[in-house]
């Protein structure tokens, strides 16, 4: 699914919204990111900074293990 996300937001120049909770999978495909918690903005930017953010990791258990 990653591969055709990028490859249709490559081969047609458009902006792609994902929602996803897998950590790996966003910081892996993303240019930006942005992170709720219980729809809340916690944390917005780039995938590295996102998710080394002490709000990110606490709200998302994975996210610790994304970072590393």
């Amino acid at each position: 699914m990653a591969r055709f996300i990028l490859d249709a937001r490559d081969e047609r120049g458009v902006t792609v919204l994902i929602i996803e909770h897998h950590m790996d999978i966003i910081t892996g495909i993303c240019d930006r990111m942005l992170v709720l918690s219980y729809g809340e903005v916690i944390q917005t930017g780039i995938p590295r900074e996102v998710i080394a953010d002490p709000r990110v990791i606490k709200a998302y258990p994975g996210g610790a293990h994304a970072a590393a």
